[in-house]
């Protein structure tokens, strides 16, 4: 009997049954993607002390949609308009700077809440 791609565990090459397999199966992919984080800092731990030295590195469209909770689109917008660092081209990708990034978000402004005086928040 051949096993259809969703009773097949792709990490073990072996054919599953039944919740209990499902359930080794999310746990596999669980241990697979805390493996791939795992290796995802200590790679930027690596590269820690190069730009520690220039004061800024680059970061990629996913680091920058992570950091700002936008959409890629929603980031094009906002360059568009000149409210967001624009992003620099390289290797065919699109690099942000950090200390851009940071310094933009330095200045957003702060959430005012009930009761807070008109001077307590930054415009």
């Amino acid at each position: 009997m051949v096993a259809s791609p969703d009773t097949v565990n792709k990490h073990a090459g072996a054919p599953i049954a039944g919740r209990a397999g499902k359930a080794a199966l999310r746990a596999a992919r669980k241990r697979a993607a805390a493996t791939k984080a795992k290796a995802f800092a200590d790679e930027l731990a690596a590269l820690q002390p190069a730009y520690e030295a220039i004061g800024f590195r680059l970061m990629t469209k996913a680091e920058v949609c992570a950091v700002t909770s936008a959409t890629p689109p929603t980031l094009w917008a906002w360059m568009r308009a000149g409210t967001f660092p624009r992003s620099l081209h390289m290797h065919g990708r699109s690099m942000w700077r950090s200390d851009e990034i940071q310094a933009w978000l330095g200045a957003l402004p702060t959430r005012r809440l009930k009761g807070d005086a008109p001077d307590d928040c930054k415009p």
